[in-house]
C-alpha cells in the first residue's frame, strides 16, 4: 500500500519497466526504415606524352609505337573521375530527393533533384568521368568540386532524404600520375 492504494508487486512493477524497454527497443531498431549514408571519391590522373623511340609490327602486321620510360613533360590528358555512394545498410527500401555539393562560398550546389530509389541492402553509384585534353575547360560539376578542394582541401557533399533530413560527406582529392624522370 502507498497513499491508500495498492502499487502491486516488485515483479509486476519489473516486467512493466521490462516491456516498455522492450517497445522502445523495438521501435528504434526496426528495419522498415532506410538507413542510407553518403559516401564520394574524386581522383584525378594526369597522364604525361612519352617519346615514341621506335615502332614495332604487332602480331596483325601493324605498327605499335614503342615509348620511353621518361615523359616529355607536356601533358597529354586529365583524367577526373567523381564518385558519388549512396549505401543502403537496411531491408527496406529508401528514396534520396536531392544530392549536390557544398561550393567554395559554402552554399549548397544542388546537381540532382531527381529522386533516386536505394534499395534494401544496396548500393548505388553516380559517376562523372571526364577525360579532357590540356586547354579544355572543366565540366560544371567538376569545376565546383575543383574550386572547393582549392580553398578548403576538401568538398563537402550532401543529399536530403524523402523526410528533408540532410548528410554530408566530407572528400578529398586523390592524385596520380605516369610521369617519370
Amino acid at each position: 500500500m502507498l497513499l491508500g492504494l495498492e502499487i502491486g508487486s516488485w515483479a509486476d512493477w519489473l516486467a512493466a519497466v521490462g516491456t516498455i524497454g522492450a517497445v522502445f527497443f523495438a521501435v528504434k531498431n526496426r528495419t522498415d526504415k532506410a538507413k542510407i549514408v553518403l559516401s564520394a571519391s574524386y581522383t584525378q590522373e594526369v597522364q604525361f606524352k612519352h617519346d615514341i623511340l621506335s615502332m614495332e609490327e604487332e602480331f596483325d602486321g601493324s605498327p605499335k609505337p614503342v615509348y620511353s620510360a621518361k615523359t616529355n613533360g607536356q601533358i597529354y590528358n586529365v583524367y577526373t573521375n567523381l564518385r558519388i555512394y549512396f549505401t543502403n545498410y537496411r531491408q527496406s527500401g529508401g528514396l534520396v530527393t536531392s544530392w549536390g555539393i557544398i561550393d567554395s562560398n559554402k552554399e549548397e550546389k544542388e546537381i540532382s533533384s531527381e529522386p533516386i530509389f536505394v534499395k534494401g541492402f544496396d548500393v548505388i553509384e553516380i559517376k562523372y568521368i571526364t577525360e579532357l585534353e590540356p586547354g579544355c575547360d572543366f565540366d560544371y560539376v567538376i569545376d565546383e568540386v575543383e574550386k572547393s578542394i582549392k580553398k578548403f582541401g576538401y568538398c563537402k557533399c550532401y543529399f536530403k532524404d524523402i523526410n528533408n533530413k540532410k548528410q554530408y560527406y566530407v572528400m578529398k582529392k586523390k592524385e596520380s600520375t605516369n610521369k617519370t624522370d
